[in-house]
């Protein structure tokens, strides 16, 4: 220091040239220079500023500068704490400070420091006071460590009173953030998840500058900085807005709300598990006394944590202990000692005052029991710590014993070593009772489920099913998967798969009862119509416990429901038929007096009526050809004038009238011109199967009178003709021998069989508006009718109007030919032709873009046969209906 006083030009300092100073300053100096102690002298007006080597560091950074200057400008940060006491000193008395506490800026940073010194007065020649000496020295270490010494004292006195782990951390907190001057503190516990440390910091004290930041947080999303932690390494940020450490993880820290961060792991076997971090709002240089400090807390504060928590839980286990309803006790590690609480004591059998300190737990088991002790207990004791099972207490009372849940476990203290034992017992006598009680119960249910005709089932809140009775075993598919529910899906149709499970995931859902029809299938393959319901069970709480429902088979009621509608059905189509048949007869009927007409009228209904009471009696089944030729020859010819024979065979329902007429109108004829017009005539009928498979009826009329083809044919030949080839698919041969007449039917294989007319779907639209009177009308119309007397009426009244009709056609092949091959304007279409529908032919005439209406007894229209909005014309048909129906056909194409 004294090359440098020398090599500085004092002549530019208030002091002057060196060699103009007084012999009272050299002195001074040179005393000075020579100690090891940090001195200074101020000296003359402006105080200029001398001081030696051991000084230097006292001045820090400022030393570059500090010679020769005023010492109000080198000290001017703390000038006005000392600006009194130098007053005084150059006034004559001399000072003296101990540990005075100054912030000075040494290294850049403002930083707390510690100072003993005195000022001393200096006097120059003249015996004036000229400038002021000082010797100090720096107590900054001394005075921090008696801080914390002080501080380490007052806080293990107050965590010693802190009764919860929050309280310690509260405490010690608060002690920090005070001592330091902080923002905020808080200690956050680490914990290892997935291969990442996590940590939860609660904000357990703050000075109210900054919003409680507390939470769980990623560790790693501080970056690598705060990741030392993990290492042990305390984490220390002056700035977070400027350290460079931190630059890409700032929004981290701006979460927290912080300027300045320093936290201090505490590790455990190397593992971090807690810490304690201290914030500030804005930037801050953290000293080496602030860490020393922190870590003191943490050290100190952990362990009363975990104090505060065994305590908590020692005295939440002595309120379990002693508290509880169940059996619990511990003991030594030899198994003596025993300690049990008031409930166990009562549920033995032994007063409350009882002391077990000379029992063992084998004392309690019943006899039969203790055995269990060394054979099962003690071993899974000693090889897993824990025992659990069923046993049997004995009662000190009185005969009888308890039946316990008995859970038994080692008492191990820090380092591994067993200390003793303890069991938690719960009385299960009530609980073996109710268990035997709905073991019964379940038993009955199941008994009366198993005997009930239905399938019953139950299901849990969620809709799976989780029981069927014996039922089941009668239908195909009620699959136990593994998880122990049902599925029930497969046995049901597939057509009615989507609305069951549609109907039950809605009652599952929304908690309303189910019911569905549907058909399930049974174990034979066959599916059939059950109506299944379900009801919800609900707790006090209102809340779904259990499905209970049932599957019951109504397939007999859901047949006898379609059986009953095709009946009404039938009866109403063959209602309107039989009054088709009997406008037609009446309308085509020709006599040439109105007694004769009404004879010739009444015989032909009658005819068609004693057809229809021959069905009715065979259920609409068929007739026999016997019944019917019978009937018809009973109703004309006297007894002996007739016979008939042939094997029995029964003809399809649609035959038995058109036979029935065929006979009337032979039998007419014979008794008006033939073999039964004169007393000794005779008919003689037969049938035989034919080598095809059909059936031949001969006709043969004897002595009777000579007879001879009719010149022209009437009605009744035209009727004849319409019955055998267009109703019934066959053949009429008539011979007019002069002996009387010979005739032979023969008649198709098909109507040997059984049928029954299709369904015919959709209900009507309205029937087309009546006619003109008198309108003219051009075109050509198919007439597809099975029926031949209403096809004969229908065919008169058309070609009465002027059309072309092609027709009656009786057969689907037919009236496809004609469609293929002839133009047409319009057709008219019966549905059920010989029980076969017309919707092939309807087709075609679509495809040919050809208007038709549909005429049928049955008034609707199957809505599958893709017909369903054509018109229709309810039999019995009136002449105005069918031509006005014609008439929308036509001007409805045109358009």
């Amino acid at each position: 220091m004294g090359a440098r006083m020398r090599a500085l030009d004092w002549s530019t300092t208030p002091l002057g040239s060196a060699q103009d100073w007084p012999a009272s300053l050299r002195t001074a100096v040179s005393l000075m220079l020579n100690s090891l102690y940090p001195m200074f002298i101020a000296w003359g007006p402006e105080l200029t500023l001398l001081y030696n080597d051991a000084y230097r560091s006292v001045l820090g950074a400022r030393d570059r500068r500090a010679l020769g200057r005023p010492l109000s400008e080198v000290w001017s940060d703390v000038w006005f704490e000392v600006r009194g006491m130098i007053e005084r000193a150059l006034a004559g008395e001399a000072t003296f400070r101990e540990d005075l506490h100054l912030v000075i800026e040494r290294h850049g940073y403002p930083e707390d420091s510690w100072w003993t010194f005195s000022y001393s007065p200096v006097l120059d020649e003249r015996g004036d006071v000229s400038g002021m000496f000082c010797a100090l020295s720096e107590t900054t270490r001394q005075v921090q460590n008696e801080r914390r010494l002080t501080f380490q004292i007052e806080l293990a006195d107050r965590l010693r009173g802190a009764d919860s782990p929050d309280a310690v951390k509260r405490e010690a907190a608060r002690m920090l953030g005070e001592a330091l001057h902080l923002g905020m503190v808080g200690f956050a516990d680490a914990s290892l998840q997935n291969g990442e440390i996590w940590f939860e910091i609660d904000p357990d004290w703050g000075d109210g500058s900054m919003a409680p930041a507390g939470g769980r947080f990623r560790l790693s999303d501080f970056g690598p900085a705060a990741e030392e932690l993990s290492a042990g390494r305390d984490l220390r940020i002056d700035d977070v807005a400027h350290d460079p450490r931190v630059a890409e993880y700032r929004a981290a820290f701006a979460g927290l709300g912080a300027g300045a961060v320093v936290a201090v792991p505490l590790l455990h076997g190397g593992v971090l598990r807690a810490g304690v971090s201290a914030l500030t709002a804005g930037p801050r240089r953290w000293s080496d006394f602030d860490l020393l400090l922190m870590r003191d807390v943490v050290e100190r504060t952990w362990p009363e944590v975990e104090r505060a928590r065994a305590e908590a839980d020692a005295r939440r286990l002595a309120a379990v202990f002693e508290q509880s309803s169940n059996f619990i006790a511990t003991s030594a590690a030899d198994g003596a000692g025993v300690r049990l609480n008031a409930a166990g004591l009562a549920m033995v059998g032994l007063p409350p005052d009882t002391d077990t300190s000379r029992m063992s737990f084998g004392d309690f088991l019943a006899p039969l029991e203790r055995t269990r002790i060394e054979t099962e207990i003690a071993p899974a004791l000693r090889e897993t710590g824990q025992w659990t099972g069923e046993a049997e207490f004995r009662r000190f009372d009185g005969p009888g014993t308890v039946p316990v849940a008995c859970r038994a476990f080692t008492l191990r203290d820090g380092e591994g070593a067993t200390v003793g034992f303890a069991t938690v017992s719960r009385d299960v006598t009530e609980e073996r009772r109710q268990a035997q009680a709905l073991r019964d119960s379940e038993a009955r249910y199941r008994e009366l489920a198993d005997a009930m005709p239905q399938v019953v089932w139950t299901a849990d809140p969620d809709g799976r099913v989780d029981y069927y009775n014996r039922r089941r075993e009668e239908y195909a598919g009620f699959t136990l998967k593994r998880d122990g529910y049902y599925d029930w899906e497969p046995v049901v149709h597939p057509d009615d798969h989507d609305l069951t499970v549609e109907a039950w995931t809605r009652a599952v859902t929304t908690g309303e009862p189910y019911e569905c029809e549907h058909r399930i299938q049974r174990a034979g393959g066959d599916y059939a119509w059950h109506v299944s319901r379900g009801v919800p069970a609900r707790d006090a709480a209102g809340r779904i416990v259990k499905w209970y429902g049932t599957a019951t088979d109504i397939d007999f009621v859901k047949r006898m429901e379609q059986a009953r509608e095709l009946l009404i059905r039938e009866v109403d189509h063959r209602a309107k038929n039989v009054l088709a048949v009997a406008q037609s007869i009446v309308k085509l009927t020709r006599a040439d007096d109105i007694a004769a007409y009404v004879a010739s009228v009444s015989g032909r209904i009658g005819a068609l009526a004693r057809a229809h009471t021959l069905l009715a009696r065979e259920g609409w089944s068929g007739g026999g050809v016997r019944a019917v030729v019978d009937d018809e020859l009973r109703a004309l010819a006297k007894p002996g004038q007739y016979t008939v024979s042939g094997p029995d065979v029964t003809l399809d329902p649609g035959a038995v009238q058109a036979l029935g007429m065929i006979v009337h109108e032979l039998a007419t004829n014979a008794v008006k011109y033939g073999a039964l017009s004169r007393t000794g005539g005779c008919v003689r009928l037969t049938w035989a199967r034919t080598a095809g498979g059909g059936l031949a009826l001969d006709w043969t009329e004897t002595g009777g009178p000579s007879v001879a083809a009719p010149e022209r044919p009437g009605f009744g030949s035209t009727l004849l003709n319409e019955l055998a080839a267009r109703q019934l698919g066959g053949r009429l041969d008539l011979h007019w021998r002069p002996e009387g007449l010979a005739a032979r039917l023969e008649l198709p294989p098909a109507l040997l069989r059984r049928g029954a007319p299709e369904e015919e779907g959709e209900a009507p639209i309205e029937g087309p508006a009546r006619a003109g009177p008198g309108k003219p009308r051009r075109g050509t119309v198919l007439l597809v009718e099975d029926n031949a007397l209403i096809g004969l009426d229908a065919h008169a009244v058309l070609t009465a109007a002027g059309l072309d009709v092609i027709g009656p056609v009786a057969d689907v092949a037919t009236a496809l030919q004609v469609i293929a091959h002839r133009p047409l304007d319009a057709a008219f279409l019966d549905v059920d032709l010989h029980g076969r529908t017309s919707f092939e032919i309807a087709d075609a005439l679509s495809a040919r873009g050809v208007p038709f209406t549909f005429s049928t007894g049955f008034g609707r229209i199957d809505a599958d046969s893709g017909h369903a909005g054509r018109p229709v014309l309810r039999k019995p048909v009136s002449d105005e209906a069918l031509l006005g129906a014609y008439d929308a056909m036509v001007e409805s194409w045109v358009i």
